[in-house]
């Protein structure tokens, strides 16, 4: 797996993002409990070629107050899915924070059984990454569209701009 010398992008073979997704997950961040990121309760994501997977959970938590799927728990599994994969894909000491998100909700469904992500990485660039997700519920049936756009940044940036 090599990384190209003017971009943050790392060009691999299945396999190595097979490998390098199992290194990563176990190096990352620990969900911490009461986080919205552990409350939204999603899998980790599966990245086959430039299209990945995950499903979440859905619960109580999830429900706006007629038990339907709350759209903005949606918006929230697209952000954190999306950042999740680009942290997968790039090298060390390179993640992504959302930059802009659209979302167009088209069924409502209720806060039960698991909302299914499949999603597209549109560009995987140097100093951004694209990705259309579509929304499934158990039954197949179309939930929601969303694309969210996120901008590379450097793991130390906070401390470089003191």
């Amino acid at each position: 797996m090599t990384d190209t010398k003017d971009t943050n992008v790392v060009h691999a073979t299945q396999a190595e993002i097979d490998a390098r997704m199992a290194e990563k997950i176990q190096k990352a961040p620990k969900r911490e409990e009461g986080t919205l990121y552990s409350c939204l309760d999603f899998t980790d994501p599966v990245i086959v070629g430039n299209t990945f997977t995950s499903k979440m959970k859905l619960g109580k938590f999830h429900a706006q107050p007629f038990g339907w799927l709350n759209g903005g728990a949606t918006l929230a599994y697209a952000e954190d899915l999306s950042g999740w994969v680009s942290y997968l894909l790039l090298p060390e000491g390179k993640y992504a924070v959302g930059q802009n998100i659209t979302a167009q909700h088209l069924r409502p469904t209720k806060a039960e059984g698991y909302l299914h992500a499949s999603g597209e990485m549109v560009l995987v660039g140097r100093n951004s990454h694209v990705f259309n997700i579509k929304f499934t519920n158990d039954e197949g049936k179309l939930i929601s569209l969303i694309a969210v756009t996120g901008i590379v940044v450097d793991v130390n940036r906070d401390q470089e701009q003191k």
